[in-house]
Formats: structure tokens, C-alpha cells, sequence
């Protein structure tokens, strides 16, 4: 699924995390992605995907690689409701 916390707090993004976690351990696979620590902190793998020549690379990396990562990139903004 792709960035499905982009929209929430802290508390709701560990929620959907820990939610998750518990349906994985049951046998189901999840493949997320996410600029928040709360769900790189809930997985198991972590994967980098990078892009040169418009060709996209994929390669496996640590938890600390994955939360540097996110913490190096500006979180994407929400849009401010009027």
C-alpha cells in the first residue's frame, strides 16, 4: 500500500503499525511504504528503491539505513483545510 499514514498523527500511524504487525505474524505479507518511523519501527524488512538513468533499483537495507533515510528527507506536507 503506499503511504497509507501519510494522513495521520503519531498515535493513529502506530495504531495502523501495530494493526498490521499482528495480521504479519499471522501469515499475511504486507509491503508498505512510508516516510514515518512509526512504521519502519513495526517491520521486519526494509527495502531501498533508487533511481538512476530511469531505471529503478531495489536493494535491501537495515532498520537504522531505512529510519536514516526518512529522517534525511522532508516529511510531505498535508494540505492545510480552510
Amino acid at each position: 500500500s503506499d503511504e497509507i499514514d501519510a494522513n495521520l498523527d503519531a498515535t493513529h500511524r502506530a495504531a495502523v503499525a501495530a494493526m498490521i504487525r499482528s495480521q504479519a505474524l499471522s501469515g499475511t505479507q504486507f509491503i508498505t511504504t512510508t516516510f514515518r518511523p512509526e512504521f519502519v519501527n513495526a517491520g521486519d524488512r526494509w527495502f531501498g528503491v533508487s533511481h538512476r538513468n530511469k531505471i529503478s533499483a531495489v536493494e535491501a537495507v537495515k532498520k537504522e539505513q531505512a529510519l536514516e533515510f526518512i529522517h534525511d528527507e522532508p516529511v510531505p506536507q498535508q494540505p492545510v483545510e480552510a
